[in-house]
């Protein structure tokens, strides 16, 4: 979730650190390639161990699937890409892939014998629209996407979500903890029984995928009751009954004894909260008609949640899959053998770049005046290239646009730069930004075109080229 910043208020760069649970840092790039180093070393210790093939280049013959959260931003995205090349993955080996189309993906090609188990899987034939719901630990994604003609997918809508995944409700839980033994003491606990304070996390996970009762059961370490004791000198029941909240709450030996009552309530922000998500999507005049609900992610598989999906959508079908908690990773495999399964994205921001326009006092302010060789220019113009919202197959050509040079930079060696910024907008579908530092815009990057030969002088157009989906930005002078 440190790589999840909706407004990206805080800049990721490869100095970024993030804190662990006992709040010390480290830098987060190290953190994540660490992290994928050891799954590309176990796996690489699985393949020898059990021989499945002689004299073969792991390092060559590999194609990498790195997944990510759809409404991670451009900078997250290019991180990850970051960590995984410092953690040995080859960059030609290399795709990031969205969790909502590899979950997608898993559900158009699930196997026959479980597509006759749920008639609304088998009915993801050509012109059918669906929404994804990929409910995560962190982040919750939304995408809608279309079976085509030639039983593929394409997604109709731009991406949307939010950070209201499990661990919203392990923190609900965990102010339950607090109201019963209040914060310092969890949080000392947390600080000199972390290992213990951890599996307490781990058993309340569990909790959640599994259906409930009238009174919910949820095992906590031993260690958590001694401490509690030695702390408050009253023991944990004591403490209960004295908190208004949770006085309902028993114990019996290290089983706290919630009733359903109160372990609902864990659930209603983020239920709520997803739901009215899924309402703005529904109710889109693109998504209209749309009245599929596929759950996917480890998220899904909770019986509250899917309980809570239901009763807000009664006229929708609301489907989660075998192994929704894997229907990312399956689908990211699927995804790897055949990237072209997805065919089209609808553009999460507005793009374009930063020009100078001829200035017009009827329309241009003078703060955003400027004098070229003379001649009066409105700056941080933005030029659009793609719209938010906009349909774009991966095989369509590249955005062109043709601007005038009206300054170079010295580059090295000896020869002349034309540099333009790229800029991402969030402003809302059907809003084109007139500048570029609106506050709904944002900075990427450069394009940068090499001018080597200027005998014929420095007015000069070049044509900047922008292709989305999946390549490389690039730019050609004329």
């Amino acid at each position: 979730m440190a790589l999840y910043d909706e407004d990206r208020t805080v800049a990721l760069t490869r100095d970024t650190k993030i804190k662990d649970i006992r709040n010390k840092e480290l830098l987060a790039l190290h953190v994540f390639s660490h992290s994928i180093e050891f799954l590309k070393k176990t796996f690489f210790d699985n393949f020898k161990k059990k021989s499945l093939q002689d004299n073969i280049d792991l390092d060559k013959e590999i194609l990498w699937v790195l997944t990510v959260p759809a409404i991670w931003d451009d900078a997250a995205k290019q991180f990850m890409r970051e960590a995984a090349k410092e953690a040995g993955l080859p960059n030609n080996r290399l795709i990031i892939c969205l969790e909502p189309e590899a979950a997608s993906v898993y559900c158009k090609y699930l196997p026959l014998e479980r597509l006759e188990q749920d008639a609304s899987l088998h009915a993801l034939q050509p012109g059918r629209r669906f929404v994804v719901v990929d409910a995560g630990g962190g982040t919750i994604d939304m995408a809608v996407q279309e079976v085509t003609d030639d039983n593929k997918l394409q997604e109709i809508d731009h991406v949307q979500g939010g950070n209201w995944g499990g661990i919203y409700v392990d923190k609900e839980f965990e102010k339950v903890i607090e109201g019963i033994v209040s914060q310092p003491i969890l949080e000392a606990y947390r600080l000199n029984h972390t290992s213990d304070y951890i599996e307490l996390l781990r058993f309340f996970e569990k909790k959640k995928r599994q259906p409930q009762n009238s009174t919910v059961r949820v095992t906590v370490p031993l260690s958590l009751l001694t401490f509690v004791q030695d702390n408050l000198n009253s023991t944990i029941s004591e403490s209960t009954k004295k908190s208004e909240d949770n006085k309902d709450i028993k114990w019996r030996r290290e089983k706290m004894q919630m009733p359903l009552s109160i372990y609902k309530r864990l659930f209603d922000s983020v239920t709520l909260q997803i739901a009215q998500q899924v309402e703005r999507i529904m109710i889109s005049e693109c998504n209209r008609g749309t009245d599929l609900i596929l759950m996917v992610g480890g998220f899904s598989e909770c019986e509250l949640l899917q309980k809570g999906i239901k009763e807000s959508f009664p006229r929708c079908k609301i489907v989660t899959p075998p192994d929704a908690g894997l229907s990312v990773l399956k689908g990211a495999v699927l995804y790897g053998h055949d990237p072209s399964i997805i065919q089209a994205r609808a553009a999460k921001y507005t793009y374009g770049v930063a020009i100078n326009k001829p200035f017009d006092t009827k329309i241009h302010p003078e703060s955003k005046k400027k004098l070229v060789h003379g001649k009066l220019y409105c700056k941080d113009v933005f030029s659009l290239h793609v719209k938010r919202g906009d349909i774009i197959r991966v095989d369509q050509p590249p955005v062109k646009k043709s601007y005038i040079s009206l300054s170079l930079s010295l580059s090295i060696p000896s020869s002349l730069l034309w540099i333009s910024k790229v800029y991402a907008s969030t402003a809302e579908k059907g809003k084109i930004p007139q500048y570029t530092d609106e506050k709904s815009c944002r900075y990427l990057g450069v394009l940068t075109v090499n001018m080597p030969n200027i005998e014929k002088g420095l007015d000069r157009e070049v044509s900047a080229l922008l292709r989305f989906g999946g390549y490389r930005t690039y730019c050609r002078r004329n």
